[in-house]
């Protein structure tokens, strides 16, 4: 069983032209009293709590035709992929008569966006797993990442301030 609660969720996305068919995704969000259970699979609980969350996000230079275009494809693979399923023989790679869509797709994202940023912090999370709990006072996240010159530029961070367990 699973169950959540938000108490508060707030989200604004701005879409900008780029003036080259592409746009700009700039977005943020925040949340206040969010919190989950659900049990493990061997049936233990695991509860957590959140007072407040925060991010931000930033994807730059999305070629938005570019998605109407994935998803097209990818709709075109399932029906595909069910009847490799439901033959109880399924191929050991993408079925001919799936590969065009699937290169379509592959070569669509390739090119869907230039980079991004996303940075979430969570303050006063609360946790209960397997008979151990603790707090953390703030809990930072954040990533980023590009495409130069067909390598890719990745940044990730984490950083944790205020642990407090009695296990610890």
């Amino acid at each position: 069983a699973h169950a959540s609660a938000i108490e508060h969720y707030v989200t604004h996305t701005v879409l900008l032209p780029t003036g080259d068919g592409r746009v700009d995704v700039l977005g943020n969000s925040t949340g206040d009293k969010m919190a989950g259970s659900q049990a493990m699979p061997d049936g233990s609980p695991v509860n957590w709590s959140v007072e407040h969350v925060q991010n931000t996000v930033r994807i730059d230079g999305v070629a938005a035709g570019s998605l109407g275009t994935i998803m097209r494809a990818v709709m075109d693979m399932v029906p595909v992929a069910m009847s490799a399923q439901q033959s109880g023989h399924p191929p050991a790679g993408v079925p001919p008569e799936a590969r065009q869509a699937a290169r379509t797709v592959v070569t669509q994202l390739r090119n869907l966006w230039s980079g991004f940023t996303m940075d979430e912090t969570l303050d006063s999370m609360r946790f209960e797993a397997a008979g151990h709990s603790g707090s953390i006072s703030r809990l930072g996240m954040g990533v980023a990442a590009g495409a130069r010159g067909g390598k890719l530029d990745l940044r990730m961070n984490f950083a944790i301030d205020g642990i407090d367990s009695p296990d610890i």
